[in-house]
């Protein structure tokens, strides 16, 4: 019954019967959702032409939301405008060499630099004057040949250029880090660009640099404690002695000792004998 019924009633109508439902149409008016339902009280007579039930409708008008597209325009303009009045590299880190003052930010280097930045370069200042801005080089720091023995240098594989600047000696560039001798796997970004201590590798001494093995770190055999049980401790030890604890704690990660029983009663032996017996 309930299937002939369905098919007598418009098939754009909402059907609702005791054992199915469907949501309703959609019917766009004047910037508004109309809802129509269509309700169906199936009465329990026998299946013929003229028992078809009742249909009552019910319409919620819903408000639609508007699209404004002038106002969503006018926000991506408004923010392609406030990335566009961003500062570029060259202006931030401009620097006056006879004031040793970055003109953008009024601010002084520190006097300890003075001397690198009249005498080093700048990374960017070294691939402005190279082939194809010195993809395929490797580059180190003044300060990492001063404080490590082992060679640490980039290779560069991807450079972007700024060519607003007066130079083109500002940019962005991408290589592969060798650090103390350790080659990392990942391309990322080259950082401190800025920095006047960038030395280029020559080409007759860049085979030493990459045929350097580093030693194997031995291997790691005391942890430092928890913060709790290090506080424990040291509180322990200032109770005890009445003085603080001047060697850091460290947790032995082998043991050295086996957890037996003959362990635990020389350990509660030595106690006894240090503090006494409660008699």
């Amino acid at each position: 019954m309930w299937n002939k019924c369905t098919q007598a009633v418009n098939t754009g109508h909402f059907a609702v019967g005791p054992r199915e439902r469907k949501s309703p149409p959609l019917l766009a008016r004047r910037g508004q959702v109309k809802l129509v339902l269509h309700i169906i009280d199936v009465q329990d007579e026998p299946d013929s032409p003229r028992s078809c039930p009742d249909v009552t409708h019910h319409t919620v008008m819903v408000k639609k939301k508007r699209v404004r597209l002038i106002a969503e325009m006018a926000r991506k303009i408004r923010a392609y405008r406030e990335l566009k009045s961003q500062p570029r590299e060259s202006q931030r880190y401009a620097l006056d060499y006879d004031t040793m003052k970055r003109p953008y930010t009024g601010k002084m280097l520190p006097v300890l630099a003075w001397p690198d930045v009249r005498k080093e370069s700048r990374l960017f200042s070294l691939l402005a004057s190279m082939r194809m801005f010195g993809v395929g080089r490797s580059f180190t720091r003044k300060s990492w040949l001063e404080d490590h023995t082992e060679p640490s240098y980039w290779q560069i594989t991807k450079v972007k250029v700024d060519y607003t600047a007066e130079n083109m000696d500002h940019g962005k560039a991408w290589g592969v880090l060798t650090y103390k001798g350790k080659q990392e796997s990942e391309v990322k970004e080259v950082d401190k660009v800025m920095y006047h201590d960038w030395r280029l590798i020559p080409k007759h001494m860049e085979q030493q640099f990459m045929d350097f093995e580093p030693l194997p770190e031995p291997p790691v055999r005391y942890v430092a404690y928890p913060p709790l049980l290090r506080a424990m401790l040291l509180a322990q030890h200032k109770k005890a002695t009445g003085s603080v604890l001047t060697k850091e704690p460290t947790l032995p990660l082998k043991r050295e000792v086996q957890l037996n029983k003959d362990y635990f009663r020389r350990q509660e032996q030595e106690k006894q004998s240090k503090e006494g017996t409660a008699v």
